[in-house]
């Protein structure tokens, strides 16, 4: 029997969905709404299954405040950690348990965290994307530049000094490179 780290009653055992349509087993609180997931289920959970789990939380309701009182791991027994910051929306303060690795979110967090990380994916995605394209474009550039060096002064005609032809080689490679 898991108990609520929050109000200490039993949990309900509900069954979503995670990535790649695995089963997954959270347990909710019917007093306060909020969601303990054991460590595996917190990463394979989905956005979507977060959103269906808390779709009756109202966005007012959700409090994002820091903790007065410590909670208890409702697997360890254990003080739960507050963690904020680096991978969470900023104000977001999730519970966490040092010895079995799960996570306590009160009501609405679920949803913002895994909301947060689906938007930070769609992000990393797009720079991902342009980084590929910018490659793409570099090396389109160097090959015409070898090409140009390679083929030397015949690529500007007649008349044209092998000097000048060098210096301005020089010239584009100095702007490739800036």
């Amino acid at each position: 029997m898991v108990r609520c780290p929050k109000c200490r009653e039993l949990m309900r055992q509900q069954d979503t969905v995670g990535h790649y349509g695995t089963v997954l087993q959270l347990y909710q609180c019917n007093a306060c709404m909020g969601i303990w997931v054991d460590r595996d289920v917190a990463f394979a959970l989905s956005r979507d299954s977060a959103l269906e789990v808390e779709s009756d939380v109202e966005l007012d309701e959700i409090v994002t405040e820091p903790r007065d009182t410590a909670l208890f791991c409702p697997r360890c027994e254990i003080y739960l950690t507050e963690q904020e910051g680096m991978n969470l929306p900023q104000g977001l303060h999730i519970d966490y348990c040092p010895g079995c690795h799960g996570f306590w979110f009160d009501k609405g967090e679920l949803m913002i965290y895994k909301t947060y990380l689906e938007e930070k994916r769609i992000q990393n995605k797009e720079r991902m994307r342009q980084s590929e394209a910018k490659k793409k474009e570099d090396r389109r550039r160097k090959d015409g530049l070898k090409k140009t060096l390679e083929l030397g002064g015949t690529t500007f005609g007649a008349g044209y000094h092998p000097g000048i032809t060098l210096a301005r080689q020089l010239i584009n490679l100095w702007r490739f490179l800036r």
